[in-house]
């Protein structure tokens, strides 16, 4: 079990104090007990009152209803703010409006981190103009590509639904010379499109 620091004088319910420590650490039983009492609030099968008595007899330790209240309105609470920085994240495009050479730019950069963080090497081009945005290497995979980075449109449910479109970005003759793929970042992933018409796509 996972031991957390004790931040406040009330040991919360689900948890006791660990001896001679400033840490709680979770009861499993309590807190299973626990999330099924949320269920049957939420369900609006039962009362609160219902609900805590429940909880109280099956566990052995009281709870009130006033308790379990503030324990499923700071659970809510939690919730909302999650959604609400998932909404922020994903909506980020938004900000720049119609200016596509910024989301441009925030797009190479998100890709190269996610590259460097998945164990590739990666070489950026300094200029703003050229067939190549970025090369990569990967030793333990002895992998190589040049790649110009592009970024799918949210009307795009996935990167299948893509391949399987009309709209194709098609290299430049230069860019089909030098070899060069084209990676797309979508949903926090970056394909590199090896071969399209054959759906083979590197997924990092």
């Amino acid at each position: 079990m996972i031991e957390k620091k004790k931040i406040s004088r009330i040991i919360p319910f689900g948890y006791e104090k660990v001896n001679g420590k400033d840490l709680i650490r979770p009861i499993k039983d309590q807190l299973n007990h626990l999330n099924t009492a949320k269920n049957l609030y939420k369900n609006g099968g039962t009362s609160l009152r219902r609900v805590s008595s429940w909880l109280t007899n099956n566990t052995g330790r009281y709870i009130s209803h006033v308790g379990l209240r503030k324990i499923i309105n700071k659970e809510k609470l939690k919730n909302n703010k999650a959604t609400v920085n998932i909404k922020l994240q994903n909506n980020w495009q938004g900000i720049f409006g119609l200016n596509h050479a910024r989301i441009g730019d925030v797009v190479e950069h998100i890709a190269i981190t996610r590259l460097l963080k998945s164990g590739w090497e990666v070489f950026k081009n300094i200029s703003s103009v050229g067939p190549i945005d970025i090369c990569i290497f990967n030793i333990k995979k002895n992998k190589f590509y040049y790649i110009d980075i592009k970024s799918l449109t949210r009307s795009y449910r996935s990167i299948e639904h893509f391949l399987s479109g009309m709209c194709v970005e098609r290299l430049t003759s230069k860019q089909k010379k030098l070899g060069v793929k084209l990676a797309y970042y979508f949903d926090d992933r970056v394909y590199i499109i090896i071969n399209r018409k054959a759906k083979q796509v590197i997924c990092i």
